[in-house]
């Protein structure tokens, strides 16, 4: 019997990472999920937050911006909005984005309200980049 099961995450703009793994972690927003080979079946929602996978000892972080983890029996998959690996972060594009949300927070004005939702979204997922980073 094999303590690695197959994960796919797969992005709405059509990102793919897929990798034959040991031990996924990922935030469901309530608690940290572990996931090992043989896991029960779920589906569950996947917060703004980072998670990790481990193949051979050797752990690799991800940056993820919400999405939904589906276990199924041998192979677990996270549809995601984005997501995007520690390696493949630009700190500078990061900094410049938080900047820019955080300013632009700060001119709206009440009525606009989905102008204000979609600035913390960005915001928020700048900040949660950053942290990976950290």
């Amino acid at each position: 019997m094999t303590n690695k099961f197959l994960f796919r995450i797969i992005s709405a703009d059509g990102k793919v990472f897929s990798d034959s793994i040991d031990e996924l972690y990922v935030d469901t927003g309530d608690h940290i999920e572990g996931v090992l080979a043989n896991h029960y079946p779920m589906v569950c929602k996947v917060a703004i937050s980072s998670f990790r996978i481990k193949k051979d000892g050797i752990t690799k972080s991800f940056a993820i911006s919400g999405g939904i983890l589906n276990v199924e029996k041998s192979t677990v998959y996270i549809l995601a909005d984005t997501f995007e690996s520690a390696e493949e972060i630009d700190i500078n594009r990061v900094l410049a984005s938080k900047k820019k949300h955080e300013e632009e927070l700060a001119t709206f004005s009440k009525e606009d309200q989905e102008k204000i939702r979609e600035a913390e979204f960005s915001l928020k997922k700048a900040l949660n980049r950053l942290r990976l980073l950290k």
